[in-house]
């Protein structure tokens, strides 16, 4: 799988790059944060993440559509940076951090995500909502929105 991280922090890039080649997963990290201006730099990847606080235009979701994304995974427990419904009418589900901790990256899917015992899980499998709600993400545990 190949994922493209926008608006990346330098503290962040150890645990990419760790988790990419745990997971053989491709990733880029770009400095610029998803604008209508930067979305042509997803073009060929299978999903995008991001952390930022600014609003994402709704023509940033027509675009990543047309390039075939069908998820943005952010690094943050805010979404609101983002315009749910225009998402959901260009087919992309929006993922975010449901806890915080840079020691546990990953929750399995049969678990509970309680803090203290979550269980390190390196498969990239995205969960449906109505299953148990959890899902995997570059980064961190988080729940579908």
């Amino acid at each position: 799988m190949k994922i493209l991280m926008y608006s990346t922090h330098e503290h962040e890039r150890t645990y990419a790059e760790e988790w990419a080649k745990e997971t053989g997963n491709q990733v880029t990290m770009e400095m610029v944060p998803l604008t209508k201006e930067t979305v042509a730099m997803a073009k060929g990847y299978d999903g995008v993440s991001v952390q930022q606080t600014s609003r994402i235009d709704e023509e940033v979701y027509r675009a990543l559509h047309e390039l075939g994304i069908k998820q943005i995974s952010t690094r943050t427990a805010g979404v609101d940076m983002f315009e749910l419904q225009a998402a959901a009418q260009n087919g992309i589900t929006i993922t975010n951090v449901a806890i915080y901790s840079p020691t546990w990256r990953f929750i399995h899917h049969g678990r509970s995500p309680k803090w203290g015992s979550l269980t390190p899980c390196t498969c990239s499998e995205t969960l449906d909502a109505s299953t148990s709600g959890w899902t995997t993400t570059t980064t961190s545990a988080g729940r579908v929105i």
